[in-house]
């Protein structure tokens, strides 16, 4: 069953400092992140040198996902008897919309119906996910739209990125204050890693 965010998740918001690993082994890197509330969703911000890089995050049975690097918005799945259940949020919105996945065949396919953030509207029609050495491509074909995103899971949950061809994701498990994670940006090889602890 799908947890939404509530007490517990509000206790991970604040400041961060991290320490990570580049997706392919290609180094290693350090610095900040910022993790606030923006209304039911939260701005997330990365400073690890060079201009801070801001995103926005959902979570989903005490797993962080986040999307950043453009006009992106990010989905947190967790699956349920006959498919999925998601949350997901565009960058700099405040609601949550909500979608439901049905498996409809073979090969990933699954059959999406969805509300917008702040209730503006339904959706429906079909997603596919495949995925390759832990990263999930992601297609959805929604009211004549494709939209197109990257995803990595973290506890069940899988977090997915999508909007522009920039957008990259950040999934964290959150534990006794601190953000220990996995992230990917499209077209890298493979995954790097990421850990956060409280200031």
């Amino acid at each position: 069953m799908l947890v939404l965010a509530s007490g517990p998740a509000a206790a991970q918001a604040g400041r961060y400092t991290v320490s990570g690993t580049n997706p392919g082994g290609s180094g290693s890197y350090g610095g900040t992140l910022t993790v606030s509330p923006q209304g039911e969703a939260y701005r997330v911000v990365w400073e690890t040198g060079g201009a801070p890089v801001e995103g926005i995050g959902v979570v989903v049975n005490d797993v962080l996902a986040t999307a950043y690097g453009g006009s992106c918005g990010i989905v947190a799945y967790a699956p349920v008897d006959d498919g999925y259940e998601a949350v997901w949020a565009t960058m700099g919105g405040t609601e949550l919309g909500t979608e439901r996945a049905e498996e409809a065949g073979p090969g990933g396919a699954h059959r999406v119906s969805g509300t917008n953030p702040g209730r503006e509207g339904t959706y429906t029609g079909t997603l596919v996910m495949e995925t390759i050495q832990n990263v999930t491509a992601v297609r959805w074909d929604v009211g004549g739209s494709v939209y197109e995103g990257v995803g990595l899971a973290v506890e069940g949950v899988l977090g997915v990125a999508y909007g522009a061809e920039t957008c990259s994701v950040a999934v964290y498990r959150m534990a006794d204050g601190a953000l220990d994670g996995v992230w990917t940006m499209p077209g890298a090889p493979g995954f790097g890693t990421e850990t956060a602890t409280a200031d």
